[in-house]
């Protein structure tokens, strides 16, 4: 080996692992947008869960929204959200995720993918939970394309038929996470 060469040797990547994504970190806030009342579901669910939450109709309005948005699915035993197949898997896997953040924060290898205009592909539930805690800022990767999923706007909920008690609950819940979001950026 003469003076020019590398003391050490290029090992090819392995094929089986894809590279690691580049991801940046955004401001949580920017993520809560009109199209995803479904955060402000989530978001009044992790918070209840906390210590001293206590919020008797948060799991039920939850629960709603899952067999609204996947109760056909699962009623014909088809794994949503990757491996849930009931509503009991849903809520134990968000006390499981409100847990994990807790202890670790909210770890790198959770990337948020969102589209150009900061609109979430996959991660509703980390995103929700990050709120909760009043995390201040995640990873995002941009990914090409549309975000794909329906609007969860609030018009998707009445559209749905969520009762009228709940729909303006919603709405304060929605503006009161979005409020809290943004004091907190300050």
């Amino acid at each position: 080996m003469d003076a020019t060469s590398p003391s050490w040797k290029l090992t090819p990547r392995n094929p089986w692992k894809p590279p690691e994504p580049s991801y940046s970190l955004l401001p949580t806030v920017r993520l809560v947008t009109p199209r995803r009342y479904d955060l402000a579901v989530k978001w009044r669910l992790f918070r209840s869960l906390l210590p001293g939450g206590s919020d008797p109709d948060a799991e039920r309005i939850y629960r709603w929204h899952l067999e609204q948005r996947s109760g056909h699915r699962m009623r014909q035993g088809l794994a949503t959200d990757l491996w849930k197949l009931t509503l009991h898997e849903y809520v134990a896997s968000a006390e499981a995720l409100l847990w994990n953040m807790q202890a670790f924060g909210f770890l790198g290898r959770g990337i948020i993918p969102v589209d150009a205009d900061g609109e979430i592909f996959n991660g509703s539930h980390r995103v929700a939970c990050a709120l909760a805690l009043g995390i201040g800022e995640i990873p995002v990767t941009t990914m090409p394309g549309c975000v794909w999923a329906p609007s969860w706007g609030y018009q998707w909920f009445v559209d749905h038929g969520m009762a009228g008690e709940d729909l303006e609950r919603l709405r304060q819940d929605w503006a009161a996470m979005s409020s809290s979001c943004r004091a907190a950026k300050r």
